[in-house]
């Protein structure tokens, strides 16, 4: 991994959505950043993530990858009937290759969303788990327009990574949710003293 700043997707200065993942590389002199480059990362393989903006984005230290989650593409929502997207997706850093994070059998997948938050909790070594929280949230109950629930959430979702290993699964498992209701808004998150990180 090179040191410095990575960017994916966003809107660029006509408004149109980008998917390009690209690297903000600083000149530094005596200790100070005196300018910097942005340059465009290439992959290798895999199908990079679709074009989108509110989305979150974080550096796995373990993995070696970046992870990006949810987001919003207008477009999409001629197909998906909703506007926000609701998926995991891996960019490998020293593989230059980006993979779509499949979900557990045992697990709920992640809402629609945009606009969230995300942290990663790590020892730099071994452990990885990503927080998602927040946000807003589109529900479709139906077919139509007009069968989306769009609310702020509460929700939290809790990702348990493994350490990358040949031929072997990043993710081991996402961590199932349970609800309560909460003024309207539905809270997943697990009810146990602190969380299990």
């Amino acid at each position: 991994m090179q040191d410095g700043i990575y960017f994916f997707g966003g809107k660029n200065a006509k408004g149109e959505l980008q998917n390009k993942l690209r690297y903000f590389k600083p000149i530094v002199i005596d200790g100070k950043v005196v300018h910097g480059e942005f340059v465009m990362l290439k992959h290798t393989g895999g199908t990079p993530p679709t074009a989108r903006f509110g989305h979150t984005m974080e550096y796995l230290p373990c993995n070696n990858s970046i992870l990006i989650v949810g987001g919003r593409n207008d477009a999409m929502s001629v197909t998906n009937v909703t506007p926000f997207l609701n998926d995991l997706i891996l960019f490998l850093l020293d593989q230059k290759v980006w993979l779509s994070v499949k979900h557990a059998v045992s697990s709920d997948k992640l809402s629609n969303i945009g606009n969230h938050c995300m942290s990663v909790v790590t020892d730099d070594e071994s452990y990885e788990k990503v927080l998602i929280f927040g946000g807003i949230q589109n529900q479709v109950v139906g077919d139509t327009i007009e069968d989306i629930r769009s609310n702020l959430s509460n929700q939290a979702f809790l990702v348990t990574l493994s350490q990358r290993r040949e031929g072997k699964s990043l993710f081991k498992e996402q961590s199932p949710r349970m609800g309560s209701n909460m003024g309207g808004f539905t809270n997943p998150i697990k009810r146990k003293s602190g969380l299990d990180m």
